[in-house]
């Protein structure tokens, strides 16, 4: 039974070694891509931009029955989810409405609820009058 020596392995390795690391250093350096100058860069517009110019239909809701509005307030309608945001003219909120089935929910700028307005069929009145 014929052992081959431990150092024989090594000297295949060796050269080996030398064979790639020669191949890998006598090759070009890959250079990054050059970034265009920013004056000849496209224009991407913003996703604000994005989003004032959508083509997408908006959501619309009737803010008719909301009666009960602070005076001197900014209104600012969410038609997604059916909501009236209340800000004060310095910027700072001051509540919300909220309609939900058939009431409409008043909140004060801490969250609390502060009236219910009911909507939709009248005490004494059926729905075809």
């Amino acid at each position: 039974m014929l052992v081959k020596p431990r150092h024989g392995l090594r000297r295949i390795k060796f050269p080996a070694v030398v064979c790639v690391s020669s191949v890998l250093f006598a090759a070009p350096p890959l250079r990054a891509q050059e970034a265009p100058p920013e004056d000849e860069a496209p224009k991407v517009p913003s996703l604000h931009q994005q989003a004032r110019e959508s083509k997408l239909p908006r959501a619309h809701a009737d803010f008719s029955l909301f009666h009960f509005i602070p005076k001197g307030d900014e209104v600012i309608q969410r038609a997604d989810s059916k909501q009236l945001l209340f800000r004060r003219p310095d910027g700072t909120p001051d509540g919300y409405a909220q309609q939900r089935g058939t009431a409409i929910f008043y909140y004060d700028r801490f969250g609390n609820l502060t009236q219910v307005q009911r909507i939709g069929v009248r005490v004494g009145k059926t729905p075809e009058e």
